[in-house]
């Protein structure tokens, strides 16, 4: 019989995706504010590790779901 968080896989599944793309957005909206404040500040030199991360999350952001 099971038992706990078995009884229920298709919940726990769709749970675990929405949480993932969540996750996963917000990661991709705290890069692009990090970039959008290094431009602002005048920082270009530190805007680009920051853009870089920004892109790599965009185009990581599919496969984690």
């Amino acid at each position: 019989m099971p038992t706990g968080i078995d009884q229920e896989p298709g919940l726990a599944r769709s749970a675990s995706v929405v949480l993932a793309a969540s996750a996963a957005s917000r990661k991709v909206l705290y890069f692009a504010g990090a970039v959008a404040f290094h431009l602002r500040a005048g920082d270009r030199k530190g805007a680009s590790p920051a853009a870089a991360l920004t892109m790599a999350s965009v185009a990581l952001t599919p496969l984690g779901s």
